[in-house]
């Protein structure tokens, strides 16, 4: 019992001597700078009422970005079965904070598509988590989430 007591009391002692640790900080998300990505994601329009509820939506294609932060976007989007093509497409890319993700705006046939982003060092690179924002109405929250892989060309 005397040999756990003093194995607490060390362990309490080391504990008071530690320094102490700062509290981690979240990074800003900023735009890539020439960086090239394949996009893959998916999701499917809300329930609320409208004509288009439930329907899958899908991303596929690339978006490549310059040293000034302008964005190419390549993509296929195929909403419920119909497929609008964005091919050489301009976009622009805002970065974020460190409380707010950055967003990139892609102007489509159907008009803008708002994709928010965060940026994540893994082992094969900067990949971009992404997340869909545009809204059709009012009361409409469309769920669409992916990922933005860095190309062998990026």
């Amino acid at each position: 019992m005397k040999r756990v007591v003093a194995a607490l009391g060390a362990l309490g002692l080391l504990a008071a001597l530690a320094p102490e640790v700062p509290a981690q900080t979240v990074p800003a998300t900023a735009c890539p700078l020439n960086y090239i990505c394949s996009l893959a994601a998916t999701g499917a329009a809300p329930l609320i009422g409208a004509a288009n509820d439930g329907h899958p939506a899908s991303i596929l294609g690339f978006l490549s970005f310059d040293d000034s932060g302008n964005v190419t976007a390549n993509l296929e989007i195929n909403a419920n079965g119909t497929i609008h093509n964005v091919s050489g497409g301009t976009a622009t890319c805002t970065s974020g904070t460190a409380s707010t993700p950055g967003t990139i705006q892609v102007t489509t046939p159907n008009g803008p598509l708002t994709i928010d982003f965060v940026a994540a060092t893994t082992f094969a690179g900067l990949e971009l988590l992404l997340s869909n924002d545009t809204k059709e109405q009012t009361n409409d929250t469309p769920v669409t989430l992916g990922i933005c892989r860095p190309s062998a060309a990026g």
